[in-house]
């Protein structure tokens, strides 16, 4: 089946920037999964907006490392390390800007 069978739960421009390279509605589903599951994982998981932000420029990022000659053997878990890494880059960057404000507690 293709994206137009996708679930609801799945925003529109993340199905509209996924499937102009993986078409079928279970791995897009899938890669939106990997998303709420990050995003969970960081304590995101209401922050709609931002996890869509993230969601996007992680499958940019991914793709630009397809299109490059390195091999990758499973997109989905390559896409779920890229999610991480930018939510703890959030974290962190949330924990620092907490210390830069506040640096005696």
């Amino acid at each position: 089946m293709d994206h137009t069978f996708t679930n609801d739960r799945v925003p529109k421009p993340f199905v509209q920037l996924v499937k102009y390279f993986f078409d079928d509605a279970k791995t897009i589903e899938e890669f939106w999964r990997m998303t709420q599951i990050a995003a969970y994982r960081g304590n995101r998981e209401k922050e709609k907006d931002q996890v869509l932000a993230v969601a996007i420029e992680s499958f940019k990022q991914l793709i630009r490392k397809l299109k490059s000659n390195q091999k990758i053997k499973t997109p989905i878990a390559y896409f779920h390390g890229i999610l991480q890494k930018k939510f703890d880059d959030l974290y962190f960057a949330e924990i620092y800007e907490m210390w830069i404000i506040q640096p005696n507690g």
